[in-house]
């Protein structure tokens, strides 16, 4: 990789970071108490590691580390009803995969590459420091406990 791009990449890193801490230090004591359970930053396709959630949690609040859940998950939709194009992402899941469909919905989420012991994981607050569209796979997570 040519330097320019790795440095580059650094620059964004410590950017993104930032943005996380003044995310995080923004949230109120209420919505998210530093004394509280320990919260878990989920990060979803291992993209996620991009907003640095953990890291800023723990530069924040050191004496209280944040934990760390690392899923793979991709969404779609089960038909060709609403959404034009072949309709297959219900179905011909491999081993291992979960999928989550909101009852009434076209869409579905593919969970998989997750801990045996979620539920031992999720104990705490989860921190998604990820856009909207996560919703649907942060949706299917308590269901895959």
């Amino acid at each position: 990789m040519p330097e320019h791009v790795h440095r580059l990449e650094e620059e964004l890193a410590v950017l993104s970071q930032r943005c996380s801490v003044d995310w995080l230090a923004s949230i109120s004591a209420e919505r998210l108490n530093p004394a509280g359970p320990t919260p878990v930053s989920l990060e979803i396709l291992n993209g996620g590691k991009f907003y640095y959630t953990k890291t800023a949690w723990d530069a924040l609040h050191p004496q209280r580390p944040c934990g760390l859940l690392q899923v793979r998950a991709k969404r779609g939709h089960a038909s060709g009803a609403s959404h034009y194009g072949p309709a297959h992402h219900d179905k011909g899941l491999s081993a291992g995969m979960e999928l989550y469909r909101s009852e009434g919905s076209d869409w579905c989420v593919r969970i998989w590459d997750f801990p045996a012991d979620i539920g031992r994981v999720l104990t705490g607050p989860i921190i998604v420091g990820d856009t909207v569209a996560s919703g649907t796979t942060i949706a299917g997570m308590p269901r895959s406990a």
